[in-house]
């Protein structure tokens, strides 16, 4: 299938959401490099938000972006945000838009994913392969989706502990397993 150019995309707005597949960095908020400051400026924050035991929150495992430092909040939905400026000043701000790559990505199957998590298999990072839904602006693209909001819908979990499958199960209310040996081993074989 030719890749189709932006004037070809279809813009859409679904209130169905679209099942897509995804992959996911998983790691505690704490892991990432903050100094001091930031630390205390985020736990205000959140503290002002009411946010509940924003401390503890820093210590249980979340899913990450693989390619942006956003982690996906639990039991609510993660609206995309288009950061990008472009050189006549023109900034749309909420994503997806046909004219820009911004928005949440999914794949329409499995497969296309599973090639995505070989690419990050020797990251030294635990991954999470699964389904999420999106909703609201949805752009389609050749292998899959661009929305507006998504939400995780199951998860598993490559290289991970029993923590991380606890910690993601409980805090964002979906089914989660931990891959199998022989799983990680087929999906290697596969991305050779």
């Amino acid at each position: 299938m030719k890749p189709r150019s932006a004037d070809e995309l279809e813009l859409a707005f679904s209130t169905e959401p679209i099942v897509g597949w995804r992959v996911w960095r998983v790691l505690r908020p704490i892991d990432r490099k903050l100094s001091a400051l930031e630390l205390a400026a985020e736990l205000l924050e959140a503290e002002q938000r009411g946010e509940p035991r924003p401390v503890e929150r820093l210590f249980r495992y979340r899913l990450r972006s693989l390619t942006q430092p956003v982690f996906w909040p639990p039991r609510t939905r993660l609206e995309a945000r288009c950061n990008v400026e472009r050189a006549d000043g023109f900034a749309h701000g909420g994503g997806p838009d046909a004219y820009c790559e911004c928005g949440l990505w999914a794949l329409r199957r499995r497969d296309l994913a599973e090639h995505v998590l070989a690419s990050y298999a020797d990251s030294g990072v635990s991954l999470a392969l699964g389904r999420l839904a999106l909703w609201g602006r949805i752009v389609e693209q050749e292998r899959g989706w661009r929305g507006q909001y998504a939400y995780p819908l199951d998860l598993t979990v490559l290289s991970g502990t029993g923590e991380m499958e606890r910690d993601l199960r409980e805090d964002y209310g979906i089914a989660v397993s931990l891959a199998r040996e022989q799983d990680r081993t087929r999906r290697r074989r596969r991305a050779a």
